[in-house]
């Protein structure tokens, strides 16, 4: 501060000085204070802070959103999005621009995990990664099963219990992750990672009970997503209940709407081949059974046929004719050989 003179009887500020002065009076008389308005202006950079103007139909207001404030916020701000942000006034001195330090932005309407569901599906949509045609399918009969979700919640126990009883036999392994709450999208999509560099498993299954949005917003996660996307390994997604939707579903190979739909998703084939086998078995069965039926009955007609009632009486006919012909021929055979003696005997009468 310069001294004061005659000419100038108050003290003369320095434009940094002054500057401080004012932001330091905005940022102690002007804490948390809300303002609502339509963004426009955005500008994001590598370090991560966003720059915004903040406007109605009159006035502007710049606003900057720090690195650290800005990764918590789910959504992305878009021009000409109605929003509401919380901050402190304060002047940026290198341009003496009076302006809002953001700590928190909600959008106006639709509440911020929704409208970052929407933004978030819009964008990986358009990436191709939600196509149908991208979609595996599962494997006929897995033996070797990847889950992802928390070993203390309700999800694996629900499996479990379907898998051990209607195909006790599948080799089911269990990569623990948390399934909410900071840093548990990251664990998740590092689970899915995992278990395709081991790369033995048939198929994964990702799932968590039920819950509010916010407890399913991990699911949501952008880097889960892309996670699920690049998996070599066919994937199910099974989170929340039927109501329940989230970005993992529609990135997955196949969608179940709870955790024990999934259970039964993957055992449902070796189900369907075992009714099959017994519906067939039935089939035979049932078959043999009529055509021994049938058979029975044209044998039993049959000994009640004329003929073959004739046919003992006829039997013994031909047995009698057979023996009397057989008698004919024996006879006939002594009466030629006598016939052939005869001549001998009187040839060697003579010559004696």
């Amino acid at each position: 501060m310069l001294p004061a003179d005659t000419l100038f009887p108050r003290p003369i500020y320095r434009v940094s000085q002054l500057l401080a002065e004012v932001s330091t009076a905005l940022s102690t008389g002007w804490r948390r204070v809300a303002v609502a308005g339509e963004a426009c202006e955005v500008r994001r950079y590598p370090s991560g802070h966003v720059y915004f103007g903040l406007k109605d139909e009159t006035a502007k207001l710049s606003a900057v959103m720090w690195r650290s404030d800005a990764l918590r916020v789910p959504f992305r701000i878009e021009e000409g999005m109605e929003i509401v942000v919380t901050g402190t006034l304060s002047i940026y001195p290198a341009r003496g621009q009076f302006q809002i330090q953001v700590s928190d932005v909600k959008p106006v309407g639709a509440g911020a995990l929704a409208l970052a569901f929407e933004q978030l599906k819009k964008k990986l949509g358009a990436e191709g990664l939600f196509d149908e045609a991208r979609k595996r399918p599962l494997p006929f009969l897995p033996k070797r099963i990847g889950i992802v979700t928390s070993p203390q919640g309700a999800a694996i126990r629900d499996i479990l219990t379907v898998l051990k009883r209607r195909h006790p036999n599948l080799q089911i392994t269990l990569f623990p992750a948390r399934v909410q709450g900071d840093g548990a999208a990251e664990e998740l999509a590092d689970a899915i990672r995992a278990l395709n560099r081991i790369g033995c498993f048939d198929v994964i299954i990702v799932t968590r009970g039920g819950g509010s949005a916010e407890d399913l917003s991990s699911f949501n996660d952008e880097r889960l997503v892309r996670a699920l996307a690049a998996s070599a390994i066919p994937t199910i997604s099974a989170v929340g209940h039927e109501t329940d939707w989230t970005l993992c579903d529609f990135v997955a190979d196949r969608r179940d709407p709870t955790p024990s739909a999934a259970a039964e998703r993957v055992v449902g084939v070796q189900e369907e081949i075992r009714r099959r086998v017994a519906q067939a078995r039935r089939s035979l069965s049932q078959m043999a059974q009529r055509r021994t039926a049938e058979l029975r009955g044209r044998v039993a007609q049959a000994r009640r046929a004329e003929s073959l009632v004739r046919f003992p009486f006829t039997l013994m006919r031909k047995r009698d004719r057979l023996d009397a012909a057989v008698e004919a021929l024996r006879a006939a055979a002594l009466a030629r050989q006598l016939a052939a003696l005869r001549p001998r005997r009187r040839a060697g009468h003579a010559f004696a």
